[in-house]
């Protein structure tokens, strides 16, 4: 038989090399009596994070790489047949990415080495797969995580050089991981772990004759696909992760010749499933970002049949990861990852709160959590703000520090008391200039018809203001003139110094007396037209002082404001006659509002002419609307 990917059957001895080593370091931590807390997700041997052959809805943190080596080793007789010496060797590489927080991709680079004395002559082979895959999952509530797998295993080829895509196996699950320490009580460290699904075996394809026993389990060549049921219960505790799971695989549509000694599946019943029981662990040593994995793989099938490949009694497993970021801070697991090494039985509590906007008080998603000065997980807190830590040995003085995009980072600074600690944390925006905001009321109507106008040299800021009267706005430091109007009601004008940061202030608007203009940043407006200023001839018309003395009413009380009587006309007219017409109204214009009081120097005119209509002058209506004054605010 013509082998794969010769050679790589020394990545299992490098397994186990490196489990041997690392091995070492976790003893030593364990002697310097400084334990690691529990590993809540890290890489199988095919590079999903999982307990063994059971993937989990939860992986590695957000914005990690994780490299991995992974081991297996079996040596037994009567294992493929009676009288049969058989040893396997398996190793592989693993590469696991996780992007986003909802996403993790994998790859992994295995080989198998098999002898087998039953085969004649003595079977001793190598081959290797490639396999990629993508696990997705997120939270559905506090300590309930579902998500899903799609899996692709291409072997190399058996009768040809390179990859057999058409020999290729496709795992597609769905998980569930249910952490108990949340969803029960956070003493119960507990999670269990649920796959389910299809696995599509293409592997029979490798070989156009039928394989031999020995054949079929060194190759791992299964001659049917199945579905794929997965049930695991791990806890996390100080210093290691024990776990168990079961595993069964059942047949879909498998083989079943007549001419074969050996039965069917369906005839040999449940006890002729693929099934694995295993028993395993994994720990901490004293190097951040390293995961040690450990255990024995038990096949609990006991019938041989048809296209199976044959399972040995046990299997060792060995491997180890390493995780680090990579993309950005990690986001933590739901439970939190910081870890006070202490000595066992120490007297432990937990760190818990809620993190809100310091102005508006609604929860703030998204802060993440770090213990400065340390070197544990960060966390991010969940939708509605609040965070959980894992127990910290009580008496600890530590701190916190809370960050997210567009706030001030705070830090929080306490001891560990014995019941715990809860803290409310109030977090400031960032603010690089001055963020100006507040209310506007009005007396009649609602407030969105309000505008805020800012102004100051050179610069006119309009800020809208919402229904329910807020407003908000960035503007430079420094001092603004401020005006607050709405149709119908007296405008609001203030001077206002803006320093860097939040500053807020309450408008409240009267309404307009009968006939009395609204004053607006750039000029006088009257809301009714029967109200404004009109001329009879060069002279004022009567009906219009009542309008002049509201004029004077408002400078008077609106200290500093200077305003340019700009008058205009229709171009029935030669040039000379509309200047001297506009400007005689222009004086009486101002003769009026000193005769009302306003003082000298705080009126000046302007006469336009017909230079400047708000309609095409082409019949006598639009004729009326020219002939108009202007009342412009050219002072502040």
């Amino acid at each position: 038989m013509a082998t794969g990917w010769r050679g790589m059957h020394t990545l299992g001895v490098m397994g186990l090399l490196a489990t041997t080593v690392f091995g070492g370091t976790a003893s030593a931590g364990e002697q310097a009596g400084e334990p690691a807390w529990g590993v809540e997700g890290a890489p199988t041997s095919t590079g999903v994070s999982g307990l063994n052959r059971v993937p989990t809805a939860t992986g590695i943190d957000a914005g990690q790489v994780a490299f991995g080596v992974h081991g297996s080793f079996f040596r037994g007789s009567d294992a493929v047949r009676r009288g049969d010496e058989t040893r396997r060797n398996t190793g592989s590489f693993t590469l696991s990415i996780r992007p986003l927080e909802e996403l993790e991709v994998f790859a992994s680079l295995s080989s198998r080495a098999v002898r087998n004395s039953f085969a004649n002559p003595e079977l001793m082979q190598s081959t290797g797969n490639l396999g990629l895959g993508s696990r997705g999952g997120v939270e559905v509530f506090d300590g309930l995580h579902v998500g899903g797998m799609l899996a692709f295993d291409f072997p190399a080829g058996a009768e040809s050089v390179g990859i057999a895509f058409d020999s290729s196996t496709i795992t597609l699950l769905a998980m569930g991981t249910a952490d108990l320490r949340t969803l029960v009580d956070e003493t119960v460290p507990v999670r269990a772990h649920l796959a389910t699904g299809p696995v599509i075996d293409n592997t029979r394809n490798l070989f156009a004759q039928e394989l031999t026993r020995p054949e079929r389990f060194g190759q791992d060549v299964t001659a049917y696909s199945r579905w794929r049921l997965g049930l695991g219960v791990d806890a996390p505790l100080p210093w290691v992760t024990p776990y168990v799971e079961w595993v069964l695989d059942i047949p879909i549509n498998p083989p079943c010749s007549n001419t074969l000694t050996v039965r069917c599946v369906g005839d040999s019943g449940f006890a002729a499933f693929p099934s694995f029981v295993t028993l395993g662990a994994r720990g901490t040593p004293m190097v951040e970002g390293l995961v040690l994995h450990t255990g024995v793989e038990l096949g609990m099938t006991t019938n041989e049949s048809q296209g199976t490949p044959a399972i040995p009694a046990w299997n060792w497993i060995f491997g180890a990861s390493w995780a680090f970021d990579a993309i950005g801070p990690a986001a933590s697991r739901e439970r939190g990852a910081p870890t006070e090494r202490a000595s066992r039985g120490a007297e432990l509590a937990s760190v818990s709160g809620r993190v809100v906007d310091s102005h508006t008080g609604e929860s703030l998603a998204g802060v993440r959590v770090r213990w400065a000065d340390q070197s544990w997980s960060d966390q991010v807190v969940d939708d509605a703000g609040r965070f959980l830590s894992a127990p910290v040995l009580v008496g600890t003085e530590a701190a916190i520090e809370f960050s997210r995009e567009g706030y001030e980072t705070r830090t929080e600074r306490f001891r560990v008391p014995a019941e715990g600690l809860a803290l409310d944390i109030a977090m400031d925006e960032a603010i690089e200039g001055a963020r100006f905001a507040g209310t506007v009321t009005l007396e009649q109507g609602t407030a969105e018809a309000a505008r805020l106008h800012a102004v100051r040299p050179g610069e006119h800021e309009e800020i809208a203001v919402t229904a329910d009267g807020h407003f908000e706005a960035d503007l430079e430091p420094g001092t603004w003139l401020l005006y607050v109007t709405a149709p119908g009601h007296r405008t609001v004008r203030q001077r206002q110094p803006l320093e860097a940061g939040r500053q807020e202030a309450a408008f409240d608007l009267p309404l307009l007396e009968p006939g009395e203009p609204r004053l607006l940043p750039d000029r006088l407006l009257f809301d009714d037209p029967i109200d404004e200023v009109v001329f009879d001839g060069e002279s004022l018309d009567p009906g219009s002082m009542d309008a002049i003395a509201r004029i004077a009413t408002l400078l008077d009380a609106t200290r500093g404001l200077r305003l340019q009587v700009r008058t205009h006309t229709d171009d029935r007219e030669d040039e000379e006659e509309e200047r001297r017409l506009t400007e005689a109204r222009a004086q009486a214009v101002l003769d009026a509002l000193l005769a009302a009081g306003v003082q000298e120097g705080r009126v000046t005119s302007e006469a336009v002419g017909a230079a400047e209509p708000l309609v095409p002058n082409l019949n006598e209506r639009n004729r009326a609307r020219n002939n108009r004054v202007e009342f412009v605010v050219i002072g502040p």
